[in-house]
């Protein structure tokens, strides 16, 4: 039962058994929820954005323009990580034909078809449909109406927030990013 919704000789001062006073235990329980709201803070800040999805299309933007492969040596370097990383990266991307590898002296990473065949929302579901939002609703099957309530309001909100963005992701290719680069770098802009 929910502390809300107490009343009557649960509020009363201490019952016959000594136990703690309702007050009591709401004063304490107010205590704990201030402690684990201060960690749940910590781990918040701790927890790093997933950057896989823009750095990879900056990958198949480099890819684009080169006439070989790339190792993933080379590739690590340019996104600042490690081998290792790239290629399991780039195996899940191969997986779905986006990228094709080659073995050997003069192997590596080239795209397997041009850029205007890769919708973004391949490369995001290729990398494992990563989580968008730290926020989720309160595990289990709560006893209370209104956790219930509130749990199903944060489920659609996040359902409508994830179809939103899978939604502008299907209708953007990669192509088009390079489209607004050069238009960008025509306006005066300079290449980074």
């Amino acid at each position: 039962m929910c502390l809300g919704h107490r009343t009557g000789s649960d509020a009363a001062a201490l019952d016959r058994r000594g136990h703690l006073t309702y007050f009591q235990m709401h004063h304490e329980t107010q205590r704990v929820n201030l402690m684990c709201c201060d960690l749940l803070h910590e781990r918040a800040r701790a927890l790093r954005h997933d950057t896989r999805l823009p750095r990879v299309l900056h990958a198949l933007l480099h890819l684009e323009g080169l006439d070989h492969p790339v190792t993933s040596r080379a590739l690590a370097e340019m996104l600042g990580t490690n081998g290792a990383v790239v290629r399991r990266i780039m195996g899940g991307l191969r997986d779905v034909g986006v990228v094709a590898s080659a073995k050997g002296h003069g192997g590596g990473w080239s795209l397997a078809r041009p850029l205007s065949e890769i919708s973004l929302l391949m490369v995001y579901e290729a990398l494992g449909s990563p989580p968008l939002f730290a926020i989720g609703h309160d595990g289990g099957s709560p006893s209370c109406l209104l956790a219930r309530a509130a749990n199903e309001a944060t489920a659609e909100a996040l359902k409508v927030g994830r179809a939103a963005f899978e939604k502008r992701l299907s209708e953007t290719f990669v192509s088009d990013l390079a489209m607004a680069r050069a238009a960008k770098m025509g306006r005066g802009g300079r290449r980074r």
